[in-house]
């Protein structure tokens, strides 16, 4: 649930030949850390190699937990990333904006 909902839409310009998304995203700015949920602590080959790996960790209701640094925290940076990293290169990315409802 990282950004919350993305809501997207995607339309064909005709006399331009060119694909348009606009997206929206309910969370653009999230936390640069988050909780992530390890083994059961019962499950002590797996809950020692956590605790090795995650020195930082702590117990809560039976399971090892740690606090996680986030690769992304801002939407519109991963989504560049994104379209850097994952897009064709047949595919000419024309524009990334970000629009502000105030």
């Amino acid at each position: 649930e990282r950004f919350g909902n993305i809501i997207f839409e995607l339309y064909f310009e005709d006399e331009i030949d060119e694909y348009n998304i606009a997206i929206y995203c309910e969370n653009p700015d999230i936390s640069q850390t988050y909780i992530r949920k390890g083994p059961p602590i019962k499950e002590s080959f797996h809950a020692d190699n956590f605790k090795k790996k995650n020195p930082n960790h702590f117990e809560r209701n039976g399971y090892l937990w740690v606090e996680t640094r986030r690769e992304f925290n801002n939407f519109l940076k991963f989504l560049k990333y994104f379209i850097k990293s994952k897009i064709p290169d047949n595919f000419e990315v024309v524009n990334i904006a970000k629009i502000i409802n105030k």
